[in-house]
C-alpha cells in the first residue's frame, strides 16, 4: 500500500488510499503495524477463487472441479460456495516465511528447501521463531463513484512489512554465509563452475558414467531427451488420421493410460470424448507422441543406449551435461542465482520505482524531467519508459477530435442555412415593410435610422433565439446525464453548460443574425421615400 510521505504519529497508509477505500463495518481499521494487513474486496464484498486459494478458504481439490468443469463446458458448482463474516476473517493468522527461512541444515552440511514437501511446510508453520504472524485488521472496499482504484490485489500490506522483511533477510545467517563464501554454493556444499573449462572428453566421461548406472530403458529414455527426432507436420497428420480411425474401446483404453501418465487421474476418457475441445488436444497429443516413436524406431530400432552414445553429437552432449541428473563437482546453480534464490535485495537498487501523480499536468511534468535527464547521459545510462496512459488518452482524443470535426462541419452547414434563410426572411420583411419604410422618411428618419431599426430586429431574433437553445440544452443535459450514468455508472462523467459558454452561444447567435440581416437592412434604407410610399 501507498505509505504516507511524510509519516506522521506513526501513520503507515497514504490518505489517498483512505479516500479511495470505505472500512467495512466498524472493527475493520487500517494498519498500525507491519504484521498487520488488509484484505480488499470488490463492491460485492468479493474476491476471486484464487485468492481464496491463497489463503487457505480453497483447497486445491475444489478449484481442480471447477477448473474440470471448465474444461468440460460445463456449468461450474456453486452449490458449494462458501462465505465468511468479516468476524471470522480477522480471527485468522496466516504466516510469512522468508526465502532464506526455508532451508534446513543436514548432517553432510547441505540444505533441503523444506518448503517443497508438506510435511516441511507445516515444520516451518509451527515454528513461532520464522518468518511473521500477519493478522487481518481491515475489509476495504473501494467508495462508490471510484472507477479505478489504486490496490490491485486482494491483500493490502504495509511498506512497514516489506522493510522488516528485507532487513530480517539481510541478517539471515544463511545469507551472510552464501556472501562470505562467493565461491561455494552454501545450499548443495558444492563450489561454483566459476571459469573453470571443462572438456568434451571429460563431459563425455560423466555422462557415460550415469548412463552406466541406469538400467537399458531408464539409459534410452535419457537419451531420448536430446536425441528423439522430431515429426514433420506432415507425418503428425498422418498419425492423426490414423488415431482418429481406432474404434471407440481402443480409443478409450489409450487414453486412460495416456491421462494416467500425465497425472490426470481425475479426468475420464468419457470426459475426454465427450467435449470436442479436450478430445482434439489429446489427438494432438498422441498423434504427435506415435509419430515421434514411429521415427525413434526407424531411426535407432534395436540399437542398444551403448550404441545411441556413440551417435551423441557435440551439441547433444552439452545438453546432456548440463542436466541435473548427472552428477558434477561443481554446482550448477551460481552466486547470483543463490542470493536471489535467498531474497537477496539492495534497497538502493530498486527493480521497479512506480511514480504517483496528482493531475496530467504533473505527469507531463515527470516524462519532462524523465526526457531531461535522457538528454544528459550516454545511451546505456538512459531511462526507458512507456507512456501508457498517453498513448491511450492520444488515440481517445485522435477519435474525439474527428467526431469533433464531423459534428463541425454539421454545424457550419446548419449555420450557413439558417445564416440564409434568416437573410430571405429580413428581405421578406423589407418588401413588405415598404410603405412603412417611406412613412418613416417622410417624418423625418435617415437612411442610417431605417437600417437601424431592421438591425435592431435581427439582433432581437438572434437574442431570442439563442436564450431558447440554452435552455433547450439545460433540460436536454438533465436527459443526457441520467442515460451516461445508467450505461456507465460514473457519476463524474457528465454534460454540463458553463455560465460562460452560454453567454459566448448567445453573442453568436445575434453576431450571426446581424450579419445575415445586414443586406436587407442596406437595401430598406437605399430606398426612395417616393417611391415607397406609393407602393400598396
Amino acid at each position: 500500500m501507498l505509505q504516507p510521505l511524510n509519516p506522521e504519529n506513526g501513520e503507515m497508509v497514504n490518505d489517498l488510499l483512505k479516500e479511495q477505500y470505505d472500512l467495512v463495518d466498524e472493527g475493520s481499521r487500517w494498519p498500525t503495524a507491519h504484521n498487520e494487513v488488509v484484505l480488499v474486496v470488490d463492491k460485492n464484498n468479493e474476491i476471486s477463487d484464487m485468492a481464496l486459494f491463497a489463503l487457505g478458504l480453497r483447497t486445491e481439490a475444489e478449484m481442480n472441479k471447477g477448473l474440470l468443469a471448465a474444461m468440460k463446458g460445463e456449468t461450474v458448482d456453486l452449490s458449494n460456495r462458501k462465505s465468511w463474516s468479516f468476524d471470522e476473517i480477522r480471527e485468522m493468522e496466516f504466516r510469512l516465511i522468508l526465502a532464506a527461512e526455508c532451508y534446513e541444515k543436514q548432517l553432510d552440511g547441505s540444505f533441503i528447501n523444506l518448503s517443497d514437501t508438506a510435511a516441511g511446510r507445516e515444520k516451518l508453520y509451527s515454528n513461532e521463531e520464522l518468518g511473521f504472524t500477519l493478522k487481518v485488521v481491515g475489509i476495504v472496499r473501494p467508495k462508490e463513484g471510484i472507477s479505478s482504484a489504486a490496490l490491485t490485489g486482494s491483500i493490502g500490506y504495509t511498506s512497514a512489512l516489506a522493510k522488516e522483511a528485507l532487513k530480517r533477510t539481510a541478517e539471515s545467517p544463511l545469507l551472510q554465509y552464501q556472501k562470505e563464501n562467493p565461491t561455494v554454493d552454501v545450499i548443495t556444499g558444492l563450489p561454483f563452475r566459476g571459469d573453470t573449462e571443462i572438456t568434451l572428453e571429460q563431459k563425455k566421461t560423466a555422462v557415460l558414467k550415469y548412463l552406466s548406472s541406469l538400467d537399458e530403458a531408464e539409459a534410452r529414455a535419457f537419451l531420448l531427451t536430446v536425441m528423439a527426432p522430431t515429426p514433420t507436420k506432415e507425418q503428425i497428420a498422418a498419425s492423426y488420421a490414423a488415431v482418429s480411425a481406432y474404434p471407440e474401446p481402443m480409443l478409450r483404453g489409450i487414453l486412460t493410460e495416456a491421462l494416467k501418465q500425465m497425472g490426470y487421474a481425475d479426468i475420464s476418457p468419457d470426459d475426454v470424448l465427450a467435449n470436442p475441445e479436450m478430445k482434439e488436444m489429446m489427438l494432438q497429443g498422441l498423434a504427435q507422441s506415435m509419430a515421434q516413436q514411429q521415427l525413434i524406431q526407424q531411426q535407432f530400432g534395436s540399437m542398444t543406449s551403448a550404441e545411441m552414445a556413440e551417435l551423441l553429437t557435440e551439441e547433444q552432449l552439452e545438453k546432456l551435461y548440463e542436466n541435473e541428473k548427472i552428477p558434477h563437482d561443481y554446482s550448477s546453480s551460481t552466486y547470483a542465482k543463490n542470493l536471489t534464490l535467498l531474497g537477496d535485495v539492495n534497497a538502493d537498487k530498486p527493480k521497479t520505482i512506480y511514480l504517483y501523480s496528482s493531475s496530467f499536468e504533473n505527469k507531463d511534468r515527470v516524462g519532462e524531467l524523465i526526457n531531461d535527464y535522457n538528454h544528459s547521459v550516454e545511451d546505456e545510462q538512459k531511462i526507458s519508459y512507456t507512456d501508457y496512459v498517453k498513448l491511450l488518452m492520444s488515440s481517445i482524443t485522435t477519435v474525439i477530435n474527428a467526431i469533433t470535426y464531423v459534428l463541425v462541419a454539421f454545424v457550419a452547414i446548419s449555420l450557413v442555412v439558417s445564416s440564409i434563410m434568416i437573410g430571405i426572411i429580413t428581405y421578406i420583411s423589407v418588401l413588405e415593410r415598404t410603405k412603412e419604410i417611406g412613412i418613416l422618411r417622410a417624418i423625418g428618419a435617415s437612411k442610417k435610422d431605417v437600417g437601424r431599426v431592421f438591425n435592431a430586429e435581427t439582433l432581437i431574433v438572434g437574442f431570442v433565439a439563442g436564450v431558447i437553445g440554452i435552455l433547450a440544452t439545460i433540460l436536454l443535459n438533465q436527459l443526457v446525464n441520467v442515460i451516461l450514468f445508467h450505461f456507465t455508472e460514473i457519476p463524474n462523467l457528465k454534460a454540463i453548460l458553463p455560465v460562460g459558454a452560454a453567454i459566448i452561444l448567445v453573442a453568436i447567435s445575434m453576431f450571426l443574425t446581424f450579419v445575415a440581416g445586414l443586406f436587407p437592412s442596406g437595401f430598406a434604407a437605399k430606398k426612395n421615400p417616393v417611391e415607397a410610399l406609393r407602393t400598396e
